[in-house]
């Protein structure tokens, strides 16, 4: 049975600009999304990226329901800090007891604290190279693009990575 994941919008861009969402939707999991995350993305040619991936049935974007919209937003009076689009995310995931694919600290941590199991891109990284989707080499370039795109990773992580996948480069 495939692992079921929801994708926060951090995810999908980080992925769009190094060039590696056809791979992240080639790891085996049944990846979701919510209708207001995908309205998060407006960069025309993302947006356009992302709404392939869901025509094409490689990611489904749920519409959140009266029932889950309202969870969602009770979410967001708890943590007022989130976005309605985190909380549609982390209430998706809850819903489907799904993994929460997210590079947003705070809705990591408050997800994690709810139970949910929460990923972020280089976890995801970890996993295109489990997968034999990406090789060292190549896993090493698309983390240099990726810190360059993204400020908010964790160095140190970042680091380790590095001296494994690019060795003295």
């Amino acid at each position: 049975m495939k692992k079921v994941a929801v994708n926060d919008a951090n995810i999908l861009i980080d992925f769009f600009e190094i060039a590696l969402l056809d791979e992240l939707f080639q790891l085996g999991l049944e990846m979701y999304t919510t209708d207001l995350v995908v309205a998060e993305i407006t960069d025309p040619v993302q947006e356009k990226a992302i709404r392939k991936l869901i025509d094409s049935g490689k990611m489904t974007e749920q519409n959140l329901g009266v029932a889950q919209l309202a969870a969602a937003v009770a979410k967001q009076a708890i943590r007022p800090r989130l976005s309605l689009e985190d909380c549609s995310a982390w209430q998706l995931s809850e819903t489907l007891g799904a993994i929460l694919l997210t590079g947003d600290g705070l809705l990591r941590k408050t997800a994690q604290e709810a139970g949910i199991e929460v990923h972020g891109s280089l976890w995801l990284l970890d996993e295109l190279l489990s997968a034999a989707l990406l090789d060292e080499p190549a896993a090493c370039a698309k983390l240099r693009e990726l810190m360059r795109a993204n400020r908010r990773l964790p160095e140190s992580a970042c680091r380790y990575r590095l001296r494994r996948w690019c060795g003295n480069h």
